[in-house]
């Protein structure tokens, strides 16, 4: 009768390892590299989504600035009736300008010869620069009212420009025209 022999699970020396340790220290790494890339885009969103919130609310601010910069020296205002637009002659520079929100952003639109009484020369921009939006967001709002030398921007808000998903906003904002003063 003959004995059936084990074969030892190393060759003699015991130096190395096996063709199954090998295999199964790969599968693990494979398990553990499709956890981390599935984790990966979750991980993108997330922070994507904390960066412009946080650039939403900076737009938010500069978007007051700037609109506070154009208005506080309005002189010969005028308001649309849709409460979206505002006409006025700047105060710094003489131009005739124009303020109007619209699903492209708050835009700027100035007649920079206006003061020497012609209404030519025309240059448009936006507000607040795409640059200084991320390039990822825009900044609009519902309406614009001026009375008693204070203009109010209600329902200022700023979108992501892929979704038009609303970031962040202010609710009312109040500017003292400082011309009015005496």
């Amino acid at each position: 009768m003959k004995r059936s022999q084990k074969r030892p699970l190393r060759p003699s020396g015991g130096k190395g390892f096996s063709l199954a340790e090998t295999l199964v220290a790969v599968l693990i790494l494979m398990m553990v590299t499709a956890v981390i890339a599935g984790a990966v885009p979750a991980a993108q969103k997330a922070y994507y989504s904390v960066v412009d919130g946080a650039n939403a609310r900076i737009l938010v601010s500069t978007t007051v600035t700037a609109l506070r910069e154009q208005l506080e020296s309005a002189t010969g205002v005028v308001v649309d009736d849709s409460g979206t637009s505002v006409t006025y002659v700047s105060g710094d520079n003489g131009a005739l300008s124009r303020i109007s929100s619209g699903d492209g952003g708050i835009m700027l639109e100035e007649y920079l010869d206006y003061a020497a009484g012609t209404a030519s020369n025309e240059t448009s921009r936006l507000l607040v620069s795409d640059k200084a939006a991320s390039g990822r967001l825009w900044a609009s709002f519902d309406s614009l009212s001026y009375a008693d030398g204070l203009f109010t921007v209600t329902g200022l808000k700023v979108f992501d420009k892929e979704n038009d998903h609303e970031l962040a906003g202010a609710d009312k904002v109040v500017i003292r025209v400082l011309a009015d003063r005496v």
